[in-house]
């Protein structure tokens, strides 16, 4: 009986069941705009990304044959690119948590921006692109994920930082889990991904669900999550708050690192491997 009810939705947005395709989540301010409108969460605004910066991979998705499903409840702005086959599902009247679960269930893969459907995701099994600021927060505990992340751009030095850079900011009780607030009052800004880069990780994704071999995969992997692990053990836990210090020893230092770094944002961004 749901089966039938979720795919008589699919129907309803022109999606047959043996379509393909993604669940796509942005994350933007109007979540919690209008959930808390009297709460200034202007401190998670490095976490949102610009729309614009999705048509491309979108558009190469549905190329592939996949329609793509834009995610969500409140959003700032429309998925409006004239495609078609991509879904600005987070717009629609008939949205509910019924569907969004069965969408989650459903589908190929996810791609996201570190938002908490995540989980559905994690919950289905799904693969999933993960694009997390800063590090602290990547997935490190499954095979299905490849993460990735914002560039660190240092006002000061006038270039992204190396990843053996970012232990100094590591610091201070008062911050936040993922202690982004250390980064910004240094002069760091989290510079969005380029239309490119989302699409060449998408299409990474894609090759690891089929099996294709990735040049210098194995060598990649080895390397980063190393380094990430040693950075990590170079910052004093002692001075950070609670959860930042049980994050990194319970799920970084201390647990064996099983999710992908992205090749092909790895390969343009040679800075993470020092």
């Amino acid at each position: 009986m749901k089966k039938k009810r979720g795919e008589k939705f699919l129907e309803s947005i022109n999606i047959k069941a043996s379509d393909k395709y993604v669940c796509l989540c942005i994350r933007d301010k109007a979540y919690l705009k209008e959930k808390f409108p009297n709460k200034d969460f202007s401190y998670h605004d490095y976490r949102d990304h610009k729309i614009e910066n999705f048509y491309l991979m979108a558009d190469t998705l549905v190329d592939l044959g996949y329609k793509v499903l834009r995610m969500g409840n409140m959003v700032e702005k429309p998925f409006n690119n004239g495609n078609k086959n991509i879904i600005d599902y987070a717009s629609l009247k008939n949205r509910s948590d019924f569907n969004d679960i069965f969408l989650f269930s459903n589908c190929e893969f996810v791609i996201s921006t570190s938002l908490g459907v995540d989980e559905f995701a994690l919950m289905f099994r799904k693969p999933l692109v993960n694009c997390v600021v800063p590090i602290i927060g990547f997935k490190t505990y499954s095979h299905n994920i490849i993460n990735f992340s914002k560039h660190h751009f240092s006002k000061k030095l006038n270039r992204n930082l190396k990843l053996s850079e970012m232990t100094s900011f590591y610091q201070n009780k008062s911050q936040n889990v993922h202690l982004a607030e250390n980064f910004l009052q240094n002069e760091i800004i989290f510079k969005d991904n380029s239309p490119e880069e989302w699409k060449s990780v998408a299409l990474e994704m894609i090759e690891r669900i089929n099996n294709i071999p990735i040049d210098n995969d194995d060598r990649i992997q080895k390397t980063f999550w190393n380094n990430f692990k040693e950075m990590h053990k170079k910052i004093d836990t002692t001075n950070l708050n609670q959860e930042a210090s049980r994050d990194i020893n319970e799920f970084i230092i201390n647990k064996e690192l099983v999710s992908k770094i992205s090749v092909a944002f790895i390969e343009k961004n040679k800075e993470w491997m020092n």
